[in-house]
């Protein structure tokens, strides 16, 4: 709560009012900055996520299955990503992949929690593949981090 009130007075005496920030928001098209923070090759979410791709067909199944709680869930992952899509910035600047929707992006991953992890069937080695590729883009990008900022990590690594 007292970082609440010292951001807040921050803003007052800085910028004029409670509300103004540092970086002020302007409003963008919502399905440009929705498509790109899934498929832009260097912010989208499936570009260094690809176990994304495997949650977003879980989510039905998992929603099915399961009470209230997870609607929440994905209510939260919804909402935040729909105000990042709409702000006129949503690629966050000039950084590494989807840096906007990253504090969500746990969320829209909880589904794989019911995935059937057991290596038995294609589906399972599917999403091990999709796992160990996400693992690998994101370890390719934190080292040497410098190489990655504002591209891909394969791009990268494979123009070596």
């Amino acid at each position: 709560m007292v970082g609440v009130a010292l951001v807040l007075w921050l803003n007052q005496y800085m910028f004029g009012s409670i509300l103004r920030s540092p970086q002020a928001w302007r409003w963008g098209k919502f399905w440009v900055g929705a498509s790109e923070l899934v498929c832009s090759p260097t912010h989208g979410l499936l570009m260094f996520a690809p176990i994304s791709l495997l949650a977003a067909t879980k989510w039905p199944e998992f929603l099915e299955r399961n009470d209230e709680r997870e609607r929440v869930l994905l209510i939260g992952f919804v909402s935040y990503f729909a105000v990042m899509a709409s702000w006129e910035v949503w690629d966050g600047g000039y950084c590494y992949g989807p840096r906007l929707i990253l504090p969500v992006v746990p969320l829209f991953l909880i589904p794989l929690v019911d995935f059937d992890w057991s290596f038995r069937t294609i589906s399972s080695r599917l999403g091990w593949g999709l796992a160990v590729l996400s693992i690998a883009i994101n370890g390719l990008g934190a080292i040497p981090y410098w190489r990655a900022w504002n591209q891909h990590p394969l791009v990268q690594w494979l123009g070596n």
